[in-house]
């Protein structure tokens, strides 16, 4: 795993930032962010390229490291191929209190819309956990407008 880490108070390793790869080759299967503060863990499935992106907008989160918890974004091509419970525990992840699925378009035209409801859609529900503040995340999808 690529990650900055540190040992917490029980001696295990927790990711703050990280992509885990499958043990067997390089390739970068999920990412996990969070880990350091106890808290609800959240695994998101998502098309690679949708995952790419609602990770990468997630990274520029000035707040992002005050998050309780852990979320875990995996590609849906993997647990297609490995089954949900096999892709838990070959990553290690923590039984998920929320599973969370984006979006998913195989015309590229439709991936940044994708990409963008997602981002929203896991802001929401790491609100909704307590993981994050959530100032300036909207708590529904529907706006409601005076008639």
């Amino acid at each position: 795993m690529n990650a900055l880490s540190t040992k917490t108070q029980t001696g295990t390793t927790a990711s703050r930032f990280g992509a885990k790869s499958s043990p067997n080759d390089e390739h970068v299967i999920s990412h996990r962010l969070g880990g350091f503060r106890a808290g609800p863990s959240v695994l998101v499935v998502g098309h690679k390229p949708v995952i790419n992106m609602v990770y990468a907008r997630l990274l520029r989160l000035p707040t992002l490291g005050w998050m309780r918890g852990s979320l875990t974004l995996i590609f849906l091509e993997t647990v297609d191929k490995f089954g949900f419970e096999t892709c838990i525990d070959r990553l290690q992840i923590p039984q998920p209190d929320e599973l969370v699925f984006l979006p998913c378009h195989l015309d590229v035209t439709y991936h940044k819309p994708a990409a963008k409801e997602g981002y929203w859609t896991v802001l929401r529900t790491c609100t909704s956990l307590g993981m994050i503040e959530g100032r300036g995340v909207k708590t529904s999808t529907f706006e409601t407008r005076p008639l």
